[in-house]
């Protein structure tokens, strides 16, 4: 954990504004680059887990070690809704609502607001996002 009185990273940026962009545009790339590199690897990490997990049953085996390492299966529980009827009959009763996510599904939110409806209990906030595009008949 980190200690709370550590120093945060403190950015130096470039005085002029299409060198930040410019940055952002190569920072961008960069994790891009990155991301598609550990796409396989991420892959493999699942396959190996799946691996694991479905050789541990068969050999009666709550744990492994090897290689110096030690490896521990054990079981969680993960609740799936089958039928979402029942589920929200009881989630919407008096103290189950802790059952329901707190948050919005934006695509549905933004949906409706398209088409005018006012969906009710909900406040906006407005932000901004960064887009950035290469300009049309410009080459890097």
């Amino acid at each position: 954990m980190k200690d709370l009185s550590e120093k945060q990273k403190i950015w130096v940026f470039p005085k002029d504004l299409g060198a930040c962009i410019a940055r952002l545009a190569t920072v961008q790339r960069a994790a891009e680059k990155i991301a598609v590199k550990l796409k396989p690897l991420a892959e493999e990490e699942k396959a190996l887990r799946e691996h694991l997990i479905n050789k541990f049953p068969k050999d009666k085996l709550k744990g492994a070690r090897g290689s110096g390492l030690s490896l521990n299966i054990f079981p969680v529980r993960i609740p799936q809704i089958e039928d979402w009827a029942k589920f929200f009959a009881f989630a919407k009763k008096k103290g189950n609502e802790d059952l329901l996510p707190q948050s919005i599904a934006r695509d549905a939110w933004k949906q409706r607001a398209d088409a005018g409806k006012t969906v009710p209990g909900i406040k906006i906030f407005a932000t901004n996002v960064l887009r950035v595009t290469k300009d049309k008949g410009e080459k890097k």
